[in-house]
């Protein structure tokens, strides 16, 4: 083959000539110069966009793949890599289904994959487990969708996968405990309800509707003061509104005894203790019910059965006392008898007149103790009280025991039961006198004191801030071990031999303190005594009591306007005493031994206008039943009733007359009953 000879170059004379010649030449050469420098523009740009891309999906903390239309991993991020401790190379262009050992290859999940490109159907939240190496079993959810590209020619599907093993423990566990404190709160027999800052109920536990009768549905979302009685009904909002401007706090981390509004209407006594919590920020409360009433019952048959300790431990020392009081009565009478005319004739029925005086004293502190409805709290001046006290301490401690009393003179007032007070202070001595079998010295305190921040009582009394009354019996006895001490308030605990004590005494009156607002507390050490504190709530300013007028003999008489009176007394020195008495007052008398007789006397009287009766009595009617009968037939009839026992006895209906009454007692009470226009 012969080579074409090249045109032979002409010499280039002007610049319009060298142009044409250059295009002439090489045409081709200059297109591809400008073709190759778009591409490699545009090659740079995808590669720049790809790693922009690539970035952003290895940012991402969920494991992110990329499937083709085969089902193949075309893609898979760096959190997934890192989570199978895989490289790239060992995934891409597999398929799903032979990872891990297959164990992605689920059937639901094929059908689910399959179906995402051709009908463009979503996977949501789709649950599968995968063992991992090194990690053990994971929780996965997977979603999946189809990755949208009008120009590609097949469908790529995104998967992303999110690991909830952690979430999934997290979430079984609250559910774990959440089910724990529901059979905890179930199991216990105390209510639970919370209310937040406005008084609203947030929570309210299945033993609350048991003691409250409401049930939760009833309960949440309302005000608390639902379960609550006037007047606190009325005024919890501004309970919890004082003590958040304030922070005094009258309940908020103390126990208190109560009551509360049961569904029906009734009230149930309870144990409430509150304590303050923050939840996300702000203030709740929650609040401990214990429902008391069967507490309640026990502590007034345990209160008996102390009551009746105290009373036999009382019996020796009250009998010699009553038959020395008696031996006076009797002796001074019969001087009388023998010496009609004596001159010293009023100071021997002073005498008979006191010692019989003091025997009734005796008598009505055993019925006060021994009686079983519980007594009423009043307002009371413990100076007082125990000065009452103090001669009957003396008969019971015996002549070893020597008594000292340091009251106060400005000693605040309590609102107490003088009964409780009386049988505590009892209970103190009797146990102090046990502790020094050889003698010793007893003495009784009663100060006032304050519980506030600056001066707070360092005595490990559990006292809300306030003005106390302190009443306080310390001996010089044996004292008492740390263990003996610890168990000192628990029920039925006693070191005294069999027959010497039920160890009611001290948790008797703990409990009594604690719901008063008080509390008890014991200090003791081997060889050095016991002082028991009892703490009591003072209240408002003193008040002056007035002191009992001290036994004088009494002349009443003339008092009567000539209203016939029904004398009803089955005991016949009785009723003789009580017909003389009436004589002297200027009262015509009829007589009636029993109730029936005396139904029968008022029938055939018209002008019988007071019924004294007796309460106990033969023949299947007692003073009650008679004055209820008597005052259907008699309307107008005025009725009074006389007793032996404690006051309080039956229907409260009837005014009574306590026995051994005086003359001047007597005539008090008749002429209050016919002067009444009522």
């Amino acid at each position: 083959m012969t080579r074409k000879k090249a045109p032979t170059a002409k010499p280039m004379t002007d610049k319009a000539t060298r142009a044409k010649a250059a295009a002439d030449t090489f045409p081709v050469v200059e297109t591809a110069f400008s073709d190759a420098s778009d591409l490699k523009e545009l090659q740079h740009k995808i590669l720049v966009a790809h790693r922009f891309m690539e970035n952003i999906v290895n940012t991402i903390r969920y494991p992110l793949l990329v499937l083709d239309s085969d089902l193949n991993l075309a893609l898979a991020n760096r959190s997934f890599l890192q989570l199978f401790d895989t490289a790239e190379s060992n995934v891409i262009g597999k398929s799903l289904f032979a990872l891990a050992d297959g164990q992605w290859d689920i059937p639901e999940l094929r059908r689910l994959l399959g179906r995402i490109l051709p009908e463009e159907m979503p996977i949501e939240a789709f649950s599968l487990s995968i063992d991992v190496a090194g990690k053990g079993k994971r929780d996965m959810v997977l979603n999946a969708r189809k990755l949208a590209d009008e120009d590609a020619e097949t469908g790529l599907i995104l998967v992303a996968l999110e690991d909830v093993t952690e979430q999934k423990k997290a979430r079984q566990s609250l559910l774990d405990r959440e089910a724990r404190l529901e059979a905890a709160l179930n199991a216990v027999p105390e209510a639970i309800v919370t209310i937040d800052s406005r008084g609203i109920v947030t929570s309210y536990s299945p033993p609350s509707a048991r003691i409250l009768g409401y049930t939760q549905s009833e309960v949440v979302g309302r005000n608390v003061n639902m379960l609550m009685p006037d007047p606190h009904r009325d005024q919890h909002d501004d309970y919890i509104s004082a003590y958040l401007s304030t922070g005094n706090a009258k309940i908020i981390g103390y126990g208190r005894e109560l009551e509360a509004r049961h569904k029906s209407g009734v009230l149930v006594p309870i144990h409430l203790k509150v304590k303050e919590v923050m939840i996300g920020g702000e203030s709740q409360f929650l609040g401990v019910i214990r429902d008391m009433t069967g507490e309640r019952e026990s502590r007034k048959q345990l209160e008996h059965a102390q009551k009746m300790e105290v009373v036999g431990q009382l019996t020796g020392g009250i009998a010699h006392d009553f038959n020395n009081l008696l031996t006076v009565v009797i002796g001074n009478i019969e001087l009388l008898e023998m010496r009609p005319d004596d001159p010293s004739r009023e100071d021997i029925l002073d005498e008979a007149l006191e010692a019989a005086n003091l025997g009734a004293a005796l008598v009505s502190k055993l019925l006060m103790f021994s009686r079983k409805q519980p007594l009423a709290p009043k307002r009371l001046d413990l100076k007082h009280v125990i000065g009452e006290l103090q001669p009957l301490l003396v008969r019971a401690l015996g002549a070893q025991i020597e008594i000292t009393a340091d009251l106060d003179d400005n000693l605040d007032l309590v609102m107490a039961d003088p009964g409780q007070i009386e049988n505590a202070v009892l209970n103190f001595s009797i146990n102090g006198r046990d502790a020094m079998p050889k003698g010793g010295v007893l003495t009784i305190r009663a100060y006032n004191a304050t519980n506030d921040v600056e001066h707070p009582i360092e005595d490990k009394a559990e006292l809300a801030p306030g003005d106390y009354v302190v009443l306080s019996v310390s001996d010089t006895g044996s004292g008492m071990s740390p263990e003996v001490l610890k168990q000192a308030f628990e029920p039925f605990f006693t070191t005294k031999e069999a027959g010497r004590g039920t160890g009611l005494g001290l948790s008797m009156v703990f409990g009594q303190a604690r719901q008063s607002g008080g509390d008890l507390t014991l200090h003791s050490e081997p060889g050095k005594g016991t002082v028991v504190k009892l703490y009591l709530p003072a209240i408002a300013a003193r008040d002056t009591v007035a002191p009992r007028p001290s036994p004088a003999l009494h002349t009443a008489i003339g008092h009567a306007k000539g209203e016939t009176i029904l004398l009803v007394e089955d005991n016949l020195r009785v009723r003789n005493l009580t017909r003389n008495r009436l004589d002297r007052l200027g009262y015509p008398v009829v007589e009636a031994a029993d109730g029936p007789e005396a139904l029968a006397q008022l029938e055939k009287r018209d002008d019988i206008k007071l019924m004294l009766s007796d309460v106990v009595m033969p023949g299947g009617v007692d003073g009650f039943e008679l004055a209820d009968k008597a005052s259907v037939l008699y309307p107008e009839l005025r009725i009074i009733l006389a007793t032996a026992f404690a006051v309080g006895t039956g229907n409260a209906t009837w005014p009574i007359l306590r026995k051994p009454y005086s003359i001047d007692m007597l005539s008090s009470a008749l002429r209050k009953l016919l002067d009444d226009p009522a």
